[in-house]
């Protein structure tokens, strides 16, 4: 929605539009109120917003807008509900004034934006004293009780907050809601399993160690435990990101079965250590107070106005050095066994823990788990990895391998050596104890072979095979089973060059350009110019290329060029343009189990064609569709060139990932921390 303003300098308050009303009971002078944040202009936002912006309300300033949320709100006692009204202060452009970025302060913003931000924002938990009091059967909160604990608050983190979390202030924790930079493990030892305890944290360094930002915080005196922190620097589904970890502890369980991970299975994967984010319990933030940050060391605290706080600038610096050192995981041991609150008492392993691991590796809800839409992906992840997600022993896995050689054409014997020759590659042994006695399997291999040559092809198998060749798959080639890295460089691109219309070019220089090259740069008449030439080389490419193209190959694809589009949410936002414009369309979806289990991940591959405009001028095929008519049985189907509506319009300024914010707003160098000014 467009709407129009005097000046930015003096706001035009006299308009009315869907989701926006003058709702003059709010306040006391006439100031718009919207009931929805996607009519809110960007030149209005509250004062939180304003200093993540980097600016401040200016003194003695008025609401210029204010934003209304409607509360329902229930009556046990007489079981009635009601609404109530809520209005939070929107502040104008005009009503701001800039403040200067200095490394401590965009440090602060970042470590904000990464570790709060994305949080629940209606709940948070803080450490602090207090209980609650009885006083002639009322029931009173007493803040000044010695009993000191998480409490829970229906707030959301504010940037304030992380500022008093970081400064020692006050200890904060978080929720976690849709997505996440982190992935925070919360191995805890609280005096009842030191063997185990030990055990797990060397399983946990020996997986972990030097990958995804790999830190940990521990207390300095009686620590409980360690937190061990995975930072990806990219801000993506936490739903996702806990299966994968799943992935990876179900494996070091595999390995050893005493280490019990991991319970439950991928669609439903659950964990035996707590695991954070977490949309039910909050976690202490990094940088708590009392805490200690091991990354190429220990953290040490710094010293501002003669109190010690955290060393943000530090910390922000090491995760986004692309050079970073790592603390030796024999010293991480050391350090945290040090510091562990132990008992000198003789500590037993819990009777129960038996019969978990053997619950765990009950092979019962495998047995009904369906192959429909995953059999590609079960037999990759079998023979490449040894996942027994789908399989439950390795006989099932033999039959189905050898039931889609069958259908690919293969010869019975020849099917049994590639089976068997799978068979020895297999690079986890523990999923059967049989590959101890390799002939007995390829005795099982003929038998199972035999019966299934004796019978045709299924019409299922056949559909199948269709599929997997139509994408270049083929189960007895494994350099055919990459999942998700398409080449890119045996594309032929060889249609005729593609001219634009000054139109096109007025389109390409007005949107795609601030997107490739930055606002300031699509003024230079050469940065135009090779914007239009690699706009129009992709398009060649989406022509010629008949498979997938991965949205992280678009460098490699217009490499050729001088553009930047090197992050992943300038890439989405490429693809999301041309396909509002018309000017390509997704061809063909495309989910493998293997990576993204039942829902098809945001990340996942398509196949695309070039939209109705550039079908004559590249010598395209439209899509034929057969249809009844009263001339012809067949037309041309030119609504498939056009945009798809499950993607709506990108924020294009948008910084998604960890490395993008510190591009922005932070020049890492080895002055930065000496060059640290005192907070305001």
């Amino acid at each position: 929605m467009l709407t129009e303003y005097n000046s930015i300098d003096k706001p035009n308050f006299g308009f009315q539009t869907e989701g926006f009303r003058n709702n003059f009971s709010a306040t006391k002078t006439k100031v718009p109120v919207y009931d929805d944040w996607k009519f809110v202009p960007r030149e209005y936002a509250t004062r939180n917003k304003w200093t993540l912006r980097f600016r401040n309300i200016k003194p003695k300033q008025s609401p210029a807008a204010q934003f209304r949320i409607i509360q329902k709100r229930k009556l046990e006692s007489v079981n009635h509900e009601y609404e109530s009204e809520k209005y939070i202060s929107l502040y104008h452009a005009s009503q701001t004034s800039p403040v200067k970025k200095t490394p401590l302060n965009v440090a602060r913003h970042i470590y904000y934006r990464c570790f709060a931000e994305p949080a629940n924002r209606t709940k948070l938990i803080r450490w602090t004293q207090g209980a609650w009091n009885y006083d002639d059967e009322e029931k009173y909160w007493d803040a000044e009780a010695d009993n000191w604990g998480w409490r829970h608050f229906k707030e959301g983190m504010g940037l304030q907050h992380s500022i008093d979390h970081i400064r020692g202030k006050d200890i904060y924790g978080i929720f976690g809601a849709e997505s996440s930079y982190c992935l925070i493990i919360d191995l805890d030892y609280h005096n009842k399993g030191l063997v185990l305890f030990l055990k797990r944290l060397s399983a946990l360094l020996e997986l972990f160690h030097e990958q995804h930002r790999c830190h940990f915080q521990v207390s300095e005196n009686n620590a409980g435990g360690v937190h061990l922190i995975l930072f990806f620097g990219k801000n993506s589904s936490l739903k996702s990101r806990r299966r994968w970890l799943w992935r990876q502890l179900a494996g070091a369980d595999r390995k050893d079965p005493e280490l019990n991970f991991t319970r439950g299975d991928l669609y439903d994967p659950q964990f035996n250590v707590e695991v954070y984010p977490d949309t039910q319990r909050g976690v202490r933030l990094p940088l708590a107070r009392g805490r200690t940050m091991l990354l190429d060391k220990p953290l040490e605290l710094i010293i501002n106005r003669g109190k010690e706080m955290q060393d943000v600038v530090g910390y922000i610096q090491w995760l986004g050095d692309p050079d970073r050192q790592y603390m030796n995981k024999d010293d991480v041991y050391q350090y945290v066994i040090e510091r562990l609150d132990v008992k000198p008492v003789e500590i037993k392993e819990p009777k129960q823990q038996k019969t978990v691991v053997q619950k765990v590796t009950k092979p019962q809800k495998h047995e009904k788990r369906s192959l429909k839409g995953k059999t590609r992906g079960a037999i990759v992840g079998f023979w490449e990895n040894g996942n027994v997600e789908y399989f439950i022993h390795l006989n099932a896995a033999i039959n189905t391998t050898l039931q889609a050689l069958h259908a690919e054409g293969l010869a019975e014997q020849d099917a049994v050596d590639v089976v068997m020759g799978y068979v020895e590659d297999l690079p986890d042994k523990s999923v059967s104890s049989r590959l101890d006695d390799l002939p007995e399997v390829r005795r099982v291999a003929e038998r199972t072979a035999r019966k299934i040559w004796d019978s045709s092809v299924s019409v299922k198998w056949q559909k199948s095979q269709e599929r997997w060749s139509s994408i270049g798959f083929r189960v007895s080639d494994k350099n055919t089973w990459a999942v998700s890295t398409k080449k890119y460089e045996d594309v032929v691109v060889d249609c005729p060059e593609l001219a634009f219309t000054e139109d096109e070019k007025d389109q390409l220089i007005t949107e795609m350009a601030p997107l490739l090259v930055g606002a300031k740069q699509t003024q230079k008449q050469e940065k135009q110019d090779e914007v239009v030439r690699a706009v129009a080389y992709f398009l060649r490419y989406v022509r010629c290329c008949p498979r997938e193209i991965p949205v992280e190959n678009i460098p490699k694809i217009l490499s050729e060029y001088q553009i930047n589009i090197k992050n992943h949410s300038k890439q989405t936002a490429f693809f999301r343009l041309l396909i509002e414009w018309g000017w390509i369309y997704v061809r063909t979806e495309y989910c493998h189990p293997l990576k993204h289990g039942k829902m098809a991940g945001a990340k996942r591959a398509r196949a695309y064609g070039v939209g109705k405009p550039f079908v004559d001028r590249l010598n395209a095929e439209p899509v034929k569709q057969n249809t009844k008519t009263t001339n012809q049985t067949t037309q041309y189907n030119m609504d498939l060139y056009m945009s798809p509506t499950f993607w709506g319009r990108p924020g294009i300024t948008g910084i998604s990932s960890f490395e993008d914010q510190l591009k922005e707003y932070f020049a890492i160098n080895d002055q930065t921390k000496t060059n640290m000014m005192p907070e305001s």
